[in-house]
């Protein structure tokens, strides 16, 4: 039986303390501001909705934020208490407290109201702890509000002229002044791009540049008023273009070339170019187009114009050239035969263009002409020559020569001393000139021997045979027809200066040395020297025709 006493005792505790829990969760004090603005005088209502207790003649102080600001007196015809109640006393105990004392009937909701001729001002500034409470003296009861947030009073300020703002983001092309007023505030403050405020007196001046301008009023009350910021954009100059590539007139072998421009503005810029259309120009400023290209000169006109409407024009100049540049080999011609240690590499080239020998660039005189001085291997030498012309089109050329050492002979009219190769030999009988002819005669053995062919005198024909691998040459004396033989090949030539005999020897003329032989004869009269340069060869060009 105690037991059953106990549960309904806890029965009853629980039941009781659930509906206090509720009593108070729905004994809410709302507070309601006709204008809830900083430092604005302001109609105020104290409503709760349900009380826990039953009201009769109710002592009830009413307690506002620190910062509010209460007048020393209210009087009753300001204060609202419904229609069934009646308003004994009010007083105000000091500047957050008002105390009313008040006759009701016996109900349960509260619901009190201040006109704005009360004289409550709401402060200059909130606090998040900025809450109201109601305390029913005789009831012990105290209902406390939530925070009530204020915000700043509505912006006056008026600018003059008035332009679009931020949201249109229109460009003006010229500096302006702005002026600020307002009916309402007392004072007007300002800031530009972020910097200190500022009390407004005279015209703001923008010239070019973008600027972000905040402005606020500060009321009568000293309350500041919500701020505003707009932003305007001044450009006052055109673009700045640059084209990074390709140069102007530059010369190209592509027909798409690609157009890197680099643009400078403060405003967004459009860009409108021939056969191309409109771009916008990216941020960083770098824009790239492609450009189709006709063989020859290409003129391309384009116009980059900025929001402020500021115009920069004009063109740019591209020539396409497919054809590959000229150039053409001199010497050596292909397949020459050459004896020197140097070799000059002559030819031509389109002007401007730039020429490789192998991998040695050559230089070109005005009219595209060059010559390159080559050290030749012995035998045969394979080069390539290359052309490349401004647009990028290139010419090759192959070049092969063939090398062999060759052999100086240096003798003297009349002496019996010769220098082969710069060593000294002696040649008897001595060359001499012939008086009738003028012409030069040499023995025939010194020159055979000197370039190693086998001497055979063959009596059977009465010619003087010269052997050298499969060739054999046969001189007759006052002979002036010399034959030239091989195993497939006779051939007869027919000299002007005939061979002749010398002190018992055969003596050739310089023809003989030059068509039979090949060989290159310098004589220098004034002293009497010859100079005989031998490739190593056995017959003649002449001859192998």
């Amino acid at each position: 039986m105690k037991k059953y006493h106990i549960l309904i005792l806890v029965f009853i505790l629980l039941f009781t303390s659930i509906n206090l829990t509720k009593a108070r969760q729905d004994s809410r004090l709302s507070i309601f501001i006709e204008k809830p603005f900083f430092g604005e005088t302001s109609s105020y209502r104290f409503l709760i909705e349900y009380l826990p207790f039953k009201l009769e003649t109710e002592t009830i102080s009413l307690t506002f934020p620190s910062n509010y600001q209460l007048p020393t007196e209210i009087p009753s015809s300001e204060i609202s208490l419904g229609s069934e109640v009646e308003l004994e006393s009010v007083s105000v105990l000091d500047s957050r407290i008002i105390q009313m004392k008040a006759k009701f009937n016996g109900t349960q909701h509260f619901d009190v109201k201040f006109s704005q001729n009360a004289g409550i001002v709401n402060p200059l500034e909130w606090t998040n702890s900025s809450v109201f409470a109601v305390q029913f003296i005789s009831n012990s009861f105290v209902a406390v509000s939530s925070v009530i947030p204020l915000r700043s009073p509505n912006n006056t300020v008026l600018i003059s002229p008035s332009y679009q703002t931020l949201r249109d983001k229109v460009w003006l092309d010229q500096a302006i002044e702005l002026e600020l007023r307002s009916s309402t505030a007392r004072e007007i403050r300002y800031s530009l791009k972020q910097g200190t405020e500022q009390v407004y007196q005279n015209p703001i001046k923008l010239d070019e540049g973008i600027h972000e301008l905040v402005y606020f009023g500060i009321r009568e009350n000293g309350a500041k008023e919500s701020p505003k910021s707009e932003k305007f954009y001044i450009d006052l100059t055109p673009p700045q273009v640059k084209i990074i590539s390709p140069q102007k007139n530059d010369l190209t072998n592509k027909a798409t070339v690609e157009v890197l421009f680099e643009i400078k503005d403060l405003s967004p810029v459009r860009l409108f170019i021939d056969q191309a259309g409109e771009y916008l120009v990216p941020e960083d400023g770098l824009l790239k187009i492609k450009l189709e290209l006709k063989p020859g000169r290409n003129v391309f006109n384009y116009k980059a114009l900025d929001s402020a409407n500021h115009e920069f024009e004009s063109s740019i100049t591209l020539f396409l050239d497919i054809t590959p540049p000229y150039l053409v080999i001199f010497s050596p011609q292909f397949n020459e035969v050459i004896c020197t240690s140097k070799v000059d590499i002559t030819g031509k080239a389109e002007v401007d263009s730039q020429v490789w020998i192998g991998d040695i660039p050559v230089k070109l005189d005005a009219f595209g002409n060059f010559t390159l001085q080559w050290t030749p291997l012995n035998g045969k030498n394979q080069l390539q020559v290359r052309a490349l012309d401004k647009a990028g089109n290139e010419t090759r050329r192959d070049l092969q020569f063939m090398v062999f050492p060759g052999l100086v002979i240096e003798a003297s009219i009349g002496q019996t001393q010769a220098q082969v190769n710069g060593v000294e030999k002696e040649i008897n009988p001595a060359p001499f000139v012939d008086r009738k002819s003028n012409e030069v005669y040499f023995p025939l053995r010194f020159i055979a021997e000197t370039l190693s062919y086998e001497l055979q005198w063959v009596a059977q024909g009465s010619y003087v045979s010269m052997k050298k691998s499969t060739w054999e040459i046969r001189v007759r004396s006052l002979d002036p027809i010399v034959q030239i033989r091989n195993q497939d090949h006779i051939e007869d030539v027919r000299l002007q200066y005939v061979p002749t005999v010398y002190q018992g020897s055969m003596m050739v003329s310089a023809e003989f040395i030059k068509r039979i032989l090949a060989g290159d004869i310098l004589l220098d009269t004034s002293s009497k020297k010859v100079i005989i340069h031998f490739c190593e060869k056995t017959v003649s060009q002449e001859t192998k025709k």
